[in-house]
């Protein structure tokens, strides 16, 4: 008896666990899209082209933050973590209706974290660094 308890607490933990979870795209948006579009914002941050990432932002973006935030946000995670070396890996989840991208990328003293969020038109909307 104490066996069959056992075994039905850990399948109920299981499931709630897995309930838990992130949740994943819906048909909304495409990883390799998205993959991309990430890689694309990395890229420019590493070559200094913060205008560019705020003209090709959302409105939310366009309105709250300007290119020299971005430029000295960055700034301080290079001084920090050194000079960029590549993207480890990146996660895919969609929150509110937006899509989220988490990519670890390593740098010469530590990994750094980016988490960009994108509308349903892959224009970005909330860029963090961490």
């Amino acid at each position: 008896m104490k066996n069959i308890i056992s075994i039905l607490l850990t399948l109920i933990c299981g499931l709630f666990l897995i309930g838990c979870g992130p949740k994943t795209l819906s048909e909304n948006y495409n990883e390799d899209v998205l993959r991309e579009a990430s890689q694309v914002i990395i890229d420019q941050l590493n070559n200094e082209e913060y205008n560019e990432i705020v003209d090709n932002a959302g409105e939310t973006i366009k309105n709250d933050e300007s290119a020299e935030v971005i430029e000295n946000a960055y700034d301080s995670i290079k001084k920090s973590a050194g000079g960029f070396d590549s993207i480890d890996k990146m996660s895919f989840q969609e929150k509110n209706g937006y899509a989220v991208v988490v990519s670890i990328a390593k740098f010469e003293k530590r990994d750094v974290q980016f988490i960009f969020s994108f509308d349903k038109e892959i224009k970005l909307v909330e860029i963090f660094m961490k």
